[in-house]
């Protein structure tokens, strides 16, 4: 069984995603894990992940961290998304990514949004 442990399904470069799973199941991958960049986002991986043989993970990524102007509220609205579907495995992409952005106050937030989601 070959599964898809981290792919980014509502990109805007896959403007045909039901093509992309269909290929995807037609090279063996029986189940994949659809990975956010944001809570925006997290709500179309969820939607995304209806369908059979996908999950989702919800979460912020660091990089995306700017979309975020209160951690309290983002936790809330992941155990939200978490809480209202079944297709929801993990919580992700998370982390700590220090390479684009060298800033004592980002890298503060960072790892504040970090051990929240955890």
């Amino acid at each position: 069984m070959l599964i898809d442990t981290h792919c980014h399904l509502t990109d805007a470069k896959y403007s045909d995603v039901k093509k992309v799973i269909e290929e995807a199941r037609e090279a063996g991958v029986e189940q994949m894990f659809v990975q956010p960049t944001d809570i925006e986002d997290s709500k179309r991986v969820v939607a995304v992940a209806e369908q059979e043989g996908l999950y989702a993970t919800v979460g912020v990524q660091p990089e995306f961290m700017d979309t975020v102007t209160d951690i309290e509220k983002t936790i809330y609205e992941i155990e939200e998304i978490v809480g209202a579907s079944s297709r929801v495995i993990g919580i992700g992409e998370i982390g700590l990514d220090f390479s684009w952005d060298v800033e004592r106050k980002t890298k503060e937030k960072q790892v504040a949004l970090f051990k929240a989601q955890m």
